[in-house]
């Protein structure tokens, strides 16, 4: 499983050997002492989209429900699936064909730790036209009933008894506990409504089917062709710009929101699964990819069918970083670039230089060092300053040794200082030299010889019982 996260790893690791306890190998997992709702939404919501959804829901890992759900014929690779698989019985089902899973938004909670039952579907199913368990996350103000996981239909809209619901009052139904007929909540023909059929659709196809289309070709490649062949280019790279826009002309905004599937720029998501060498990891973008490129599903199982991967995808070639390519061309221009400005600034500095033409002076300077020296004025440092270096030290040897001296005298003076043993960071203590007496004694001969002559006078002080050195000596 090389494309698969450690924690998802060790869930399916868990389930390969039929630990007895899965809450307490997610609680090693996670590094958590206790193991509920009020305590770890987070991190149940991140170890849910780390196994990829195969775990199910925050409820589900709670229960120690570990059924497959029906998406994983999307995205999911044998390589993921292979030890799931032998978990499951001979015969048994997954009833969570129209779960849309990895939403993205918050913790893998319900108000409800139930399942949705086959009555409530197809209850909703007659009254509104699609079943939908997931309605609580479009619309955080509608609750679900007690018994029965959700509801696509409210009260009507007039009595206490409907908004919000009452316990007592049996959902999904067809009308209200006062006996008026219930509004849905997604009135039949309108676009959200008609979105969540076909994906729905989409996903229940996927099941019926069986095949595992994640196996049979690389569906980012796949994704990528059939934009560019609806015309969603621009050279050799996608038109994401005209993509964006034409997805959300097609969904809207608001459904796109509450599903997740908008980044702070208001632009949608899903481009991400198009970015070469990603993995199809999102259901929910994949089927809604299936649903913008393909149409219907038929046409998309078609087309991986027939599907054939080309190699490696045409790219744009690689751009260098900006004055990381050398060319003459470039540097003629940059020559020209500083010439002509010396030549508007005859008093000019090589500081002004690099603060005007910033770009073609870091060029010159990378690429043509001569050219540069010969265009550029002369500097206006001090010539020979490396020179004058011994004389320099040499004064400054001669007023450290006064110094040093001045300051023995100091520290000796007095019968409470008698005692203290002479370092070289007390004799230096004071002067700016201090700091950088180590990096300067070669070139202090002189004040180096007075400091060791007047610090080996106490150097029986110096030691510890054992004959080294003490910690302050080695120090200084």
């Amino acid at each position: 499983m090389n494309s698969e996260s450690a924690i998802g790893y060790n869930a399916r690791s868990t389930l390969i050997e039929q630990c007895p306890s899965f809450a307490s190998k997610v609680q090693e997992t996670l590094g958590t002492n206790r193991l509920r709702f009020g305590s770890l939404p987070g991190n149940l919501a991140r170890f849910a989209r780390e196994t990829c959804g195969v775990l199910g829901a925050t409820e589900e890992i709670l229960d120690g429900h570990t059924t497959i759900p029906v998406p994983m014929h999307l995205v999911m690779m044998h390589a993921q699936r292979e030890s799931l698989i032998t978990r499951i019985k001979e015969g048994e089902r997954c009833d969570r064909a129209l779960w849309y899973q990895a939403l993205g938004k918050g913790p893998y909670r319900t108000r409800s730790t139930y399942p949705y039952c086959q009555t409530c579907a197809r209850v909703d199913e007659a009254a509104v036209g699609f079943p939908y368990w997931r309605i609580e996350w479009l619309y955080p103000g509608i609750a679900a009933c007690p018994i029965h996981c959700v509801s696509l239909t409210i009260g009507c809209g007039r009595c206490k008894e409907s908004q919000p619901f009452n316990s007592r009052l049996r959902m999904p139904s067809t009308e209200c506990s006062c006996g008026n007929l219930a509004t849905p909540l997604l009135e039949n023909g309108s676009t959200d409504l008609d979105t969540h059929i076909r994906i729905a659709t989409i996903m229940s196809e996927a099941q019926s089917t069986g095949r595992f289309f994640a196996d049979e070709c690389d569906l980012g490649a796949l994704f990528r062709q059939r934009a560019r062949d609806l015309g969603f280019k621009k050279g050799a790279l996608l038109d994401r710009v005209s993509l964006n826009e034409q997805f959300t002309l097609r969904y809207g905004t608001t459904l796109l929101k509450n599903l997740g599937l908008v980044v702070p720029g208001n632009a949608p998501s899903f481009v991400e699964c198009l970015s070469e060498g990603g993995q199809q990891k999102d259901v929910l973008r994949a089927a809604f990819l299936v649903d913008f490129l393909f149409k219907s599903f038929n046409h998309f199982s078609d087309a991986v069918t027939n599907f054939t991967s080309t190699g490696e995808e045409q790219t744009p070639p690689r751009r260098l970083p900006r004055g990381q390519g050398y060319s003459e061309e470039k540097l003629s221009r940059a020559a020209a670039r500083v010439s002509s400005f010396v030549r508007r600034n005859p008093g000019a500095t090589r500081t002004e230089i690099l603060m005007r033409c910033r770009y073609a002076a870091g060029y010159l300077m990378r690429h043509s060092r001569d050219t540069y020296e010969q265009i550029a004025p002369q500097s206006r440092r001090r010539v020979g300053y490396t020179v004058s270096r011994p004389s320099r030290m040499a004064k400054l040897d001669a007023v450290l040794i006064s110094y040093v001296t001045s300051r023995k005298d100091l520290l000796r003076s007095g019968p409470a200082f008698e005692w203290r043993p002479l370092t070289a960071r007390r004799l230096l203590l004071g002067h700016p030299v201090e700091k950088n007496f180590r990096m300067l004694e070669a070139d202090l001969p002189k004040t180096s010889q007075l400091i060791l002559r007047l610090t080996g006078n106490d150097d029986l002080l110096n030691r510890t019982p054992n004959g080294s050195m003490s910690r302050r000596t080695q120090q200084v």
